[in-house]
């Protein structure tokens, strides 16, 4: 589906827009140098892979979540592959027991190409950060005890350095030209209004786009359908039930990382 988006489905749609380009603006009520005009371009020249999830970013953390865990078991099997053994009880069980390395590169081929067509730097972030987790279970973990016992933070960290990241350039301000950041930060604080004001039942699962136009900065030049975090989205739209679901998230991001720790995976 990537692919297809990609290679086939954006170069027909850039063509569409640039044969019909003063007509789109016109009928959204845009001047062609306003700022919603330039926005609204500059995002539809993106080739983004988006999959049925129709957002790029989605997409992307999903490949970049494939990444990690093949990457993380190929280079644990060919490990494996490399050490010594003991004479294995039967043939039955030595094949049981052999890794299926080449399946685990398709696997990191795959998920790689998938987290290149969607584009996302925070992807490519979230890669990084997932194989770091993976080379720490691997190596360092097994190795320092002491360390391991920082395990269980790293499922906290993966959910939190995002969303602190997001702030920190939220309170930088204008003066960067980086502007995919900061208007994740206009989300967050149009997000956060809008939970304030309905902390209970939330505006509903397809509510969001409509509150958001109310709730956001003033400066902020786009509409969005999403605040483009999983834990405020869930807030926003479900309320008291989104607040639990984000709970169970949390809890299981920390017993993922507790998995990380040799000790945790030997008891």
């Amino acid at each position: 589906k990537g692919v297809v988006q990609v290679l086939i489905e954006h170069p027909a749609t850039v063509a569409n827009f640039r044969a019909t380009r003063e007509q789109v603006f016109a009928a959204n009520g845009w001047s062609p140098d306003s700022p919603m005009a330039r926005a609204f371009e500059r995002r539809l020249l993106q080739p983004e892979a988006t999959g049925w999830f129709g957002l790029a970013n989605v997409f992307a953390s999903v490949a970049a979540g494939t990444l990690a865990a093949f990457a993380t078991l190929a280079l644990g099997a060919w490990r494996t592959s490399r050490a010594t053994r003991p004479a294995p009880v039967s043939s039955a069980d030595t094949g049981a027991l052999r890794p299926p390395l080449p399946l685990l590169l398709v696997g990191v081929v795959l998920a790689s190409g998938a987290l290149v067509l969607a584009g996302s730097k925070g992807g490519y972030a979230a890669a990084a950060l997932g194989l770091a987790c993976g080379l720490l279970a691997l190596f360092a973990f097994p190795r320092a005890p002491r360390l391991a016992r920082l395990a269980p933070w790293l499922g906290l960290a993966a959910i939190a350095l995002p969303l602190l990241a997001v702030v920190a350039r939220g309170l930088i301000g204008e003066r960067l030209g980086e502007l995919s950041l900061l208007f994740r930060w206009f989300y967050a604080q149009g997000a956060a209004r809008i939970i304030a004001d309905n902390p209970l039942a939330g505006v509903g699962p397809d509510g969001f786009k409509q509150a958001y136009t109310v709730a956001k900065p003033p400066i902020s030049p786009e509409d969005v359908s999403s605040p483009h975090s999983i834990l405020l989205d869930l807030l926003a739209t479900l309320g008291a039930g989104g607040l639990a679901l984000c709970v169970l998230i949390v809890a299981l991001a920390w017993r993922v990382g507790r998995a990380l720790s040799a000790d945790d995976r030997a008891g």
